[in-house]
């Protein structure tokens, strides 16, 4: 859909146009490919936090610390669902034709299998109300089977991006580019602290 849209620009504009489509083309998708590291984040946060607030609620006993979870969790179902999306556009755009592919898919297997779970999790909120005796052992299993998924499907998407660098290649281009530290052999791209 995409590179349809910008073929399109290219077919309208002709020749002039070809290298502002594909400025635009290769910005739009850099941004697409970084957006998923930036969103993730949130649903390791939330899940996080409603493990916690469900911990506390076992020690308290307390209203809040149990709304607390269930909202969290519902928040956090939102931010898994728009991490996931902006993961498979990032995916989609990397190609079948990366190194190392095969960990994209490892991860992407992973996340969804926990977002999956994660949206089933949430459906069985829907029958707090009524059961919700029984449907805390549940909760708190699908709870801390999301956390175990969330950790694997991290390590994996933490090898993609700092062992392969995968989605960081066109910023660290950018950088070098940008940077004065860089590709000097004074101080490898550090910055000394000069003591006056």
């Amino acid at each position: 859909m995409i590179n349809f849209i910008f073929t399109s620009l290219y077919a309208h504009g002709g020749d002039v146009h070809e290298t502002q489509v594909v400025e635009h083309a290769e910005s739009f998708n850099s941004m697409l490919i970084t957006l998923h590291p930036k969103l993730v984040h949130f649903p390791i946060a939330l899940i996080m936090l409603v493990l916690l607030f469900e911990f506390l609620w076992f020690l308290k006993k307390k209203d809040f610390f149990d709304q607390s979870a269930r909202w969290l969790f519902q928040l956090g179902l939102i931010a898994s669902v728009l991490s996931a999306g902006a993961g498979l556009l990032s995916a989609n755009i990397i190609g079948h034709s990366s190194p190392d592919h095969s960990l994209v898919h490892d991860h992407r297997n992973i996340m969804l299998a926990a977002s999956i779970l994660w949206l089933i999790g949430s459906g069985l909120l829907q029958f707090w109300p009524a059961y919700k005796e029984k449907l805390r052992i549940l909760f708190r299993i699908t709870i801390i089977v999301i956390v175990a998924l969330f950790i694997w499907g991290s390590t994996e998407g933490g090898e993609l991006v700092y062992e392969k660098g995968i989605g960081v290649e066109p910023v660290m281009k950018t950088w070098q580019k940008k940077s004065p530290l860089v590709n000097q052999p004074n101080n490898a791209g550090h910055i000394e602290n000069d003591h006056h």
